[in-house]
């Protein structure tokens, strides 16, 4: 089945420039990564049940990507980790 999804590879050419696209595409802004991204965020999303089918999973993936759905998460697990890697600093500095 054609998904609409057509293009070439995206070439990884430095760290520096992986990193800026990934930030950008985590912003909901338009990035070379942004399809491969909504293709595997889709894919996760109905593998795992959570839409009914392939063409729903992709929407729902760019939805959440475009929307700031993903940034936000992403966000809340890096100040989780933040309070969990504080929380045991202190605790082994009392041992």
């Amino acid at each position: 089945l054609d998904y609409g999804f057509a293009g070439k590879e995206v070439s990884l050419e430095s760290t520096t420039l992986l990193l800026s696209q990934m930030e950008a595409l985590l912003q909901g802004k338009p990035s070379a990564l942004m399809q491969a991204a909504i293709w595997n965020g889709g894919f996760y999303l109905w593998r795992f049940g959570i839409c009914p089918n392939l063409s729903t999973a992709l929407g729902k993936a760019e939805e959440l990507i475009v929307s700031g759905q993903v940034a936000q998460k992403r966000a809340e697990i890096k100040e989780s980790l933040r309070i969990h890697l504080r929380t045991r600093n202190i605790v082994e500095n009392c041992l």
